[in-house]
């Protein structure tokens, strides 16, 4: 039984396929309707996130280069990349798509339209199936199940819920890429090769990184010729023609300089070399062939490392769907790329497994059309279908529901103090922003993502700092933490604004200082962020001397949280003046375990405090899911914030003018 058969080839001498099913304009519409709201949902889910001020380092960049470009800079510098944008992937297709994003607030624009790349994606899919099925009437499959199969793909591509995610994590070049290598692999499936070069055309002018793609049409074809022998020539010339096109226009790519987004050597550098050997500077596609052949079992460990994420990206759209020869060859090629590269953030299900999708749903219906012709029980079919739709439907339940928690980590409050901090810098000036919420001020010539080594030299106008700790990236970093109050004991730094965690400085140069640099790094925490009820900030002389007093009432005066931290031994020390008994307790609210709790009478002094953290609940994997249904995502090194509680009895007066962890010396 070859399942590709089923879809004869558009040649003259090909058997026709059925012109029109009675039931598809029917299918059409109900399809047309459920796929616009799926848009409207992720056009309402991306805007939404863009009004919170949600992204990273690649909404950054994307972001500026867009900006840039539409505004007459047509080669862009990206000071988040260190080089040029065009040197990033060679994604000389943004230069076409620029200009929309005059439209709206800068940024937007681009978010909807991989939107809409997402629902071209889902067209081409359903487009696919519907061709299929038209070959599956000819090959007399029943009308009945015909509209189940059909059935059955629109509701996997409205309910499957990576099609969401994929969106939820900014702007990525492989959901914009998607709709057209599909659309490639589908003509050059039914011979329409005037029309898959073109979107072949157009796929390479997204960059280095689908290009690679076309290896998986090339490895399609090869398929395709072994199972028919008369078309064994065409399809191997094909498969050569891709195959080249795809490798050597990824290498020129390289060797021009335009993939340095790609990170060739740190992502699959460890391969080359033995377990525990430092990674070679350099290493080119040759040396990791040669690899692959010297030591193949290393390759497929490391690919079986990820099964979790595997089965995670598969299994709403039917694992049986890579079983079918056109369905085969992106998907793999997509998925060993995503799992040779080390640790999750690659095969987690999100952007950059996207366009396996709509493969693994057209490759789904194949299979099950084809087992229906070959065994044509009625119960049998009943099952499978119903297997696959309850496992896309338990995804669905399991990961839908927690679409906005998941990707949106930014509150109400935060984004308006956020809002009103972009408010107040002038649209020329140069900005330094924490990464997880610096793609909506990326619409300038210079921005920076704020980090403990920044330097930023030879400023001639003031730089502006933008320093939200909790949204610096999903795993915060306790030196990223200190900054806040390394830069308020900073020369040449002044506070404007500090709300709901967000911070904004201005650093003004001078002819004598004109590089801002932080020297080091202070392990403290400003003690007036850490206001509890019944404290009271004063605020005399300089915000590095602000200080927090009781209110004499009793009560916690001091109630935060410090920095996010490993495992470890540190110490905590407080300065602290009070007349009457103080306790200080520092619990862990990952497991609700009290750490420290201390009690000082009529006190002042400078309080050291030994604290021993042990592992963090999570451990050092971290799930999402429930199992089976479950993904292991990228946030491999599991942090704790500690919650600090100073509270003084009624009638006391109590003052708290410092608070600093740091880590105990190993010894």
């Amino acid at each position: 039984m070859k399942f590709e058969t089923l879809l004869p080839r558009s040649t003259p001498n090909a058997q026709p396929l059925h012109p029109h099913l009675p039931w598809e304009p029917r299918y059409r519409h109900i399809a047309s309707g459920l796929l616009a709201a799926q848009f409207l949902v992720l056009l309402l889910f991306v805007t939404d996130r863009f009004n919170h001020f949600v992204g990273t380092k690649d909404e950054t960049t994307v972001f500026q280069a867009m900006y840039q470009i539409a505004h007459d800079n047509l080669n862009p510098y990206s000071q988040t990349t260190g080089f040029h944008w065009i040197q990033n992937h060679g994604a000389f297709a943004m230069w076409l798509l620029a200009p929309l994003d005059r439209i709206g607030p800068p940024g937007l624009a681009v978010l909807w339209l991989q939107v809409i790349a997402v629902t071209a994606t889902a067209y081409v899919t359903l487009r696919w199936v519907l061709l299929f099925l038209r070959a599956g009437a000819v090959a007399g499959l029943s009308d009945r199940r015909l509209k189940t199969l059909a059935g059955l793909a629109i509701g996997i591509l409205v309910l499957a819920p990576w099609s969401y995610w994929s969106v939820g994590y900014d702007i990525h070049i492989e959901i914009l890429t998607a709709p057209f290598i599909m659309a490639a692999t589908l003509d050059f499936s039914v011979g329409r090769y005037r029309r898959a070069w073109l979107f072949v055309a157009i796929t390479l002018a997204f960059g280095d990184v689908s290009s690679t793609w076309l290896v998986g049409i090339a490895l399609s074809a090869i398929v395709a010729g072994i199972f028919e022998p008369g078309l064994r020539r065409v399809s191997f010339s094909l498969a050569g023609a891709l195959a080249v096109l795809g490798v050597v226009w990824s290498a020129g790519m390289s060797v021009l300089g335009f993939a340095k987004g790609s990170t060739f050597t740190s992502n699959f550098g460890y391969l080359t070399v033995p377990i525990g050997h430092p990674l070679p500077k350099h290493i080119g596609f040759s040396r990791l062939i040669r690899a692959s052949f010297r030591h193949p079992i290393r390759f497929v460990k490391e690919i079986a490392h990820h099964w979790i994420n595997l089965y995670a990206n598969a299994a709403p759209y039917g694992l049986i769907g890579i079983a079918t020869t056109w369905t085969l060859g992106v998907p793999t090629v997509i998925l060993v790329e995503n799992n040779l590269t080390p640790g999750y953030f690659f095969n987690e299900p999100s952007f950059q497994s996207f366009p396996i999708y709509g493969f693994l749903l057209v490759g789904t219906v194949m299979v099950l059309a084809a087992v229906t012709r070959r065994w044509p029980s009625r119960t049998l079919f009943i099952g499978l279908v119903c297997v696959v739709a309850a496992t896309t439907l338990s995804w669905a339940v399991v990961f839908l529901p927690h679409l906005t928690t998941r990707w949106i980590a930014v509150s109400d409050a935060q984004a308006a103090t956020l809002r009103s901090d972009l408010g107040r810098i002038p649209e020329r000036a140069p900005v330094a922003v924490s990464s997880g919420v610096g793609g909506r001020f990326a619409n300038r010539d210079r921005v920076y993502l704020l980090s403990p080594d920044l330097r930023v030299n030879h400023l001639t106008q003031p730089l502006w700092i933008v320093d939200a700790p909790d949204l610096n990236a999903t795993n915060p970093l306790p030196r990223y933490d200190a900054m806040f109050a390394t830069l308020l004991h900073t020369p040449g730094v002044t506070l404007i604004n500090y709300r709901d965690h967000v911070a904004l400085f201005v650093f003004t140069p001078t002819p004598a200082h004109p590089t801002y640099h932080l020297r080091a790094i202070r392990a403290q925490v400003p003690v007036w962020t850490l206001v509890g009820a019944h404290g009271t900030v004063v605020r005399s002389g300089p915000a590095s001397g602000w200080y927090v007093r009781g209110d004499r009432r009793g009560g916690a005066l001091i109630d935060g949280r410090l920095f996010a931290l490993t495992p470890g031994h540190y110490r905590l020390v407080l300065h602290l003046q009070a007349d009457g008994p103080v306790t200080v307790e520092l619990q862990n609210p990952t497991t609700t375990h009290v750490l420290v709790r201390r009690t000082f009478v009529a006190t002042v002094q400078r309080i050291s405090v030994p604290v021993s953290l042990g592992s963090p609940v999570n451990g050092q994997r971290n799930f999402s899911g429930y199992a089976p249904f479950i993904i292991q995502t990228h946030q491999t090194t599991a942090r704790t914030r500690l919650r600090l509680i100073v509270t003084d009895g009624p009638g006391s007066h109590a003052r708290v003018s410092s608070v600093a962890l740091y880590a105990e010396p190993t010894r």
